[in-house]
């Protein structure tokens, strides 16, 4: 199970917190997975953060401290319905669920400017 999907589960169940999004991140990844460890600790400097990844330029900390809120903010419907009109097919596909709620934000927008065009006539 994935980084984004242990944090989507754990925005749906009622008393999670970010510890236990931390603790299922460490019981599915740590020793499991190569590029995935808890924090080392050195006696120099101190860790702020829970868990790290190895990525192509190095190893980067992560603090989950705020992660449950912040994914829970939900995602302006005009910009998702935006990115589904994208040129750009990776894009576009990302965002094609609110493709269809783009066209009916369209038509609305579409029927308020020729009302507002009616009334001027």
């Amino acid at each position: 199970m994935g980084v984004f999907a242990i944090l989507e589960e754990e925005c749906i169940v009622p008393k999670a917190t970010d510890m236990t999004f931390l603790q299922k991140m460490h019981n599915n990844h740590d020793g499991k997975h190569p590029k995935y460890s808890k924090p080392r600790i050195s006696g120099k400097s101190s860790s702020n953060h829970h868990f790290e990844i190895a990525h192509y330029a190095g190893t980067v900390g992560y603090n989950v401290e705020g992660w449950l809120d912040k994914n829970k903010d939900p995602i302006n419907e005009a910009v998702a319905g935006l990115f589904a009109k994208s040129s750009d097919p990776f894009i576009a596909h990302l965002f094609k669920d609110y493709a269809s709620e783009c066209k009916s934000l369209i038509s609305i927008i579409s029927i308020k400017v020729l009302f507002c065009f009616n009334l001027r006539l």
